[in-house]
């Protein structure tokens, strides 16, 4: 893709040849953009263009096989060139009322708020009737600046891009102006200057689209089907890398993936007590069984040993290794009478067998 940045007169010189299109898909495209809107499209200290408008054209031009020819200007530069057919696509722009007459648009690629921004040295700024004692900055061609004078702000002095606008802010010729939050932002950021300026009123809520001349549905196809055709991982990612994650979202992230780690674990935990809760409530159903059979057999053991004993017609006696008595059964009802303390630790010789004491 040949991104290109230069001089004006050079580059009026280059556009005004007429952009011819072929039957069907065009082997090349001219597209327009604004020049320092940064991270959107800005330039470097040798005049290349770069940002996030760059790298989408970039996989754009992969995506479908036409050649972009990026062009950056001046905004209102860039609005001429559309609407005199010197380009076919004009990108970082917004839709107004008045540009819906004469272009046809994609839809959004993203949205922003439009906010006042104020020295700090000014007490407060809260309404547009607020506004009515101040000079407002606006680059000329924005849409603020329309809204503002709809709401009766008349001193508005306009610049040709946001840096000037800055840079007349910080230089103290410049208390109020209106500027797009994405580019004012990384502009106080790089001058360490946030701290200078608040934000006030938001004048409004905008989207950025990218049109085509009016009736020129080939070419708004064209447009639309490439960036679907690019897809919406490496649109999210090109955006990422110039906008970068907030300290929140990445936090965000980290405190998910912590929870999911802490989830996991628990969920491991609690299958493994449960396996382990199912084999022991099966050892103790087994074992129970066990127990069961078991004092079955000793109840069973000890009728079989009652009975035989009731048949006994004497003594089954139980001796010691002095022979000396521990126990004494017997059926013959003459002995059952007696305690077994009659019997217990006496030898055969001196047990009590007469009748009842």
């Amino acid at each position: 893709m040949a991104i290109q940045i230069k001089p004006l007169a050079a580059l009026l010189f280059v556009l005004a040849a007429p952009i011819a299109l072929a039957q069907g898909k065009p082997s090349s495209i001219t597209v327009v953009c604004d020049n320092n809107y940064p991270p959107y499209a800005f330039q470097t200290q040798d005049g290349r263009l770069q940002g996030i408008v760059p790298d989408l054209w970039e996989a754009w031009e992969a995506a479908t096989g036409v050649s972009v020819r990026l062009v950056g200007m001046d905004w209102h530069n860039a609005l001429e060139a559309i609407e005199q057919g010197k380009a076919d696509v004009i990108d970082t722009i917004v839709k107004s009322e008045e540009r819906e007459g004469w272009l046809d648009f994609t839809p959004a690629y993203t949205s922003f708020d439009v906010p006042i921004f104020f020295h700090r040295d000014i007490a407060s700024i809260s309404n547009f009737f607020d506004l009515r004692g101040y000079r407002v900055a606006a680059k000329s061609g924005d849409h603020c600046m329309d809204i503002l004078r709809a709401n009766g702000v008349k001193d508005i002095r306009e610049y040709p891009s946001y840096e000037t606008i800055v840079n007349a802010a910080l230089h103290g010729d410049e208390r109020v102006f209106c500027m797009d939050e994405p580019p004012v932002l990384y502009l106080l950021f790089k001058h360490d200057a946030v701290s200078e300026f608040k934000r006030s009123i938001v004048v409004y809520e905008a989207s950025f689209y990218r049109a085509v001349r009016n009736g020129d549905r080939d070419m708004l196809a064209l447009v639309n089907d490439g960036f679907k055709a690019v897809g919406p991982k490496v649109l999210n990612r090109i955006k990422s890398r110039w906008l970068g994650v907030t300290m929140d979202d990445a936090l965000n992230v980290r405190v998910l993936w912590i929870l999911v780690v802490i989830v996991g674990i628990i969920a491991l935990v609690a299958a493994n007590m449960a396996t382990v809760a199912m084999y022991f409530r099966r050892r103790v159903r087994q074992r129970t069984a066990e127990l069961d059979a078991k004092l079955t057999q000793l109840i069973e053991s000890e009728n079989r040993m009652r009975a035989i004993v009731r048949g006994l017609p004497d003594f089954m006696i139980l001796l010691d290794r002095d022979c000396r008595m521990l126990e004494l059964q017997t059926g013959n009802d003459r002995y059952r009478h007696r305690p077994m303390r009659a019997f217990r630790g006496k030898i055969i010789a001196e047990a009590p067998y007469g009748g009842p004491e």
